[in-house]
């Protein structure tokens, strides 16, 4: 039970409390290989993109350029 309290004590009170700080962090290189405007985009067209580029090229470097 006291294990429970604790790791419950280091949850955010709001499931979306942190996410702003989440997505700093992992965007945080800012090196990537296509974008998609997912504001201007639906899912589909997104999706349409994103195959054309990898079917079409150029070759994808992110990566490498992260490693």
């Amino acid at each position: 039970a006291q294990k429970a309290q604790a790791v419950q004590a280091l949850r955010p009170l709001h499931p979306l409390e942190g996410l702003l700080e989440l997505a700093k962090l992992v965007h945080r290189p800012g090196v990537y290989d296509f974008e998609v405007d997912t504001s201007r985009q639906d899912p589909a067209e997104c999706a349409r993109a994103i195959r054309q580029r990898l079917d079409y090229g150029p070759e994808p470097l992110a990566f490498r350029k992260l490693a």
